[in-house]
């Protein structure tokens, strides 16, 4: 009887372990899917699911500051497939003005920004950036996966190399785009200084254009990107570019 009941038992653990393990594999394909993350709660944003159809909604600055912070943390994945929308224009100045340093940019090289965010021609002002670390912009670093588009941003960004105003290093798409933010660096080697981006690597930018000053201590500067080694179509500069040693880009 003993012997009975034991595998009894044995079985019982056996078809416990088995329905725990079903359970979570049903979890991971319903919020993992081709590398792409589905995220359910909404209330860190204004609204939304994070698709194409509902994108999260982001209507002020905390909203946007948490996007930052949450990408910075490494475990939204980038929020790598996921859909942002801006949903009114935005000012940074209470946020820029927290500390010294100020803004700090969406996305690192350890943890890039992988989703889109939809700026639906709405305007981000007041941004202010002080930072003497590399990938500065109001957002540092960005995958092939990213795309931002449909934004103006206007401010005063000063970073370390690959300074840019929409993107430090660029690795996505950043299309219809305007800067009007003076971008300039904080060290006397900083180099890939740029209104849109400060490094365009294998990136694409499209219908982008810069109206502030670009200013660099280095070498490499351009109203559009400090360096260009992407793809670029149908951009213009109108802002006044400063260098000290080499090579201007428009």
């Amino acid at each position: 009887m003993k012997q009975l009941s034991v595998k009894k038992l044995i079985i019982r653990n056996i078809a416990a372990v088995g329905f725990i393990a079903v359970m979570l594999l049903a979890v991971f394909l319903i919020f993992f899917s081709d590398g792409i993350i589905v995220y359910a709660d909404t209330s860190e944003f204004g609204g939304g699911n994070g698709t194409e159809e509902s994108p999260y909604l982001i209507s002020t600055d905390e909203h946007l500051q948490r996007l930052s912070a949450n990408v910075q943390s490494g475990g939204v994945n980038g929020y790598n497939g996921v859909y942002f929308s801006l949903e009114s224009d935005i000012d940074l100045t209470d946020i820029s003005q927290g500390g010294l340093a100020g803004w700090m940019p969406i996305g690192t090289s350890l943890y890039p920004f992988a989703g889109t965010f939809l700026g639906n021609n709405r305007k981000i002002s007041g941004i202010i950036i002080n930072r003497i670390s590399d990938n500065i912009g109001l957002f540092g670093v960005t995958s092939q996966n990213s795309v931002i588009k449909d934004l103006t941003l206007d401010g005063t960004i000063r970073g370390g190399m690959y300074t840019g105003g929409i993107v430090g290093y660029n690795s996505g798409r950043v299309e219809n785009t305007v800067n009007l933010a003076d971008i300039s660096t904080m060290s006397a080697s900083a180099s890939d200084t740029g209104g849109i981006v400060g490094h365009n690597f294998k990136g694409t930018l499209v219908c982008n254009a810069n109206r502030g000053r670009i200013s660099n201590n280095s070498f490499n500067a351009g109203g559009i990107a400090g360096t260009n080694d992407g793809t670029l179509l149908q951009c213009f500069n109108v802002g006044e570019i400063s260098i000290v040693r080499y090579h201007l880009e428009i």
